[in-house]
């Protein structure tokens, strides 16, 4: 029987994956201060946790995967937001952020942890680990500690497969890659697998070189082809479907990542007097975009 992860005594542990932006602001906290506890939002209908409880953190994308491992410091409590409905939070204490996150992948091949693979295709946001999962995480992380491999799951291998998909079923597929992030650069090999800031298991800090907001050549090409289509116009994410020859959902997800770069920005919603045949997405206007121009010029 393997030793539980934290200790001898048994405690409740669970499985947390943030909202978009929840890993951004976890990282900027402990930059300024790692020993300080985190606040971390939760679903306003999510488990009933207690001080002392355990915590497995869950990162999204390319990279990502079971990332941090927390204890509760507080139970949970409404924080009040003006205009808006309260955030739900619960403070927690980061005891130690793995270097490589367990990926998605790698918890699939386990038959007791496979269950936990999937928490970027969820709805929900918090789930329960199982103490059988607790034994068995345990004994994945200490074989990954004792092979000390660079990259233990292979996320920055680049081979690609082709695999035959009834057209059906293309776009759920599409979603589906978007969501685990294949179409993302791969994660740098020489720090972790994530973003900088959150203490590792000796209780270090990474330094955050600044070189995870650069564009990617990659991303420069995308740019490039819509430029080329484009030019200064404002255009949507269906527009570039269309130019890079993908889904919507893959262009989705490559429209965001130009926006984090600083190669797009937002640009208002599509009227629907400027476009008389496009329909709202679910009853909501289309979000229009534009290149960023060079500094020193302007879009008029």
């Amino acid at each position: 029987m393997h030793p539980p992860i934290d200790g001898d005594r048994p405690r409740p542990r669970w499985l947390f994956r943030g909202r978009p932006g929840a890993w951004d602001a976890l990282v900027a906290s402990l930059a300024e201060d790692p020993t300080r506890p985190v606040r971390w939002p939760i679903a306003p209908s999510g488990p009933s946790m207690a001080a002392g409880d355990a915590v497995l953190l869950w990162r999204s994308g390319r990279g990502g995967g079971i990332a941090a491992r927390c204890t509760v410091v507080d139970e949970p409590e409404a924080l009040p937001r003006p205009g808006a409905a309260p955030e739900v939070v619960v403070t927690l204490r980061i005891d130690r952020a793995l270097t490589h996150p367990v990926a998605p992948a790698t918890l699939a091949r386990d038959p007791l942890l496979r269950p936990l693979a999937f928490m970027d295709l969820l709805e929900e946001t918090e789930r329960r680990v199982t103490p059988a999962q607790e034994e068995a995480l345990a004994a994945l992380l200490a074989a990954r500690d004792e092979a000390a491999a660079d990259d233990p799951d292979d996320v920055a291998r680049e081979a690609r497969t082709s695999v035959a998909v009834p057209v059906r079923l293309l776009p759920l597929v599409e979603e589906l890659l978007v969501a685990l992030g294949a179409d993302e650069p791969a994660p740098a090999p020489s720090r972790p697998a994530g973003p900088a800031g959150l203490p590792d298991a000796d209780g270090t800090v990474a330094d955050d070189d600044g070189t995870g907001d650069a564009p990617t050549a990659q991303q420069r090409t995308h740019a490039e082809q819509v430029a080329r289509a484009h030019g200064t116009a404002t255009f949507t994410v269906d527009d570039v479907a269309h130019v890079w020859h993908t889904g919507v959902g893959t262009a989705r997800s490559r429209v965001d990542r130009l926006v984090d770069v600083g190669l797009v920005e937002r640009a208002g919603t599509l009227r629907p007097e400027d476009r008389p045949g496009v329909r709202p997405a679910r009853g909501r206007p289309p979000v229009l975009y534009r290149l960023v121009p060079p500094r020193g010029q302007r879009v008029s």
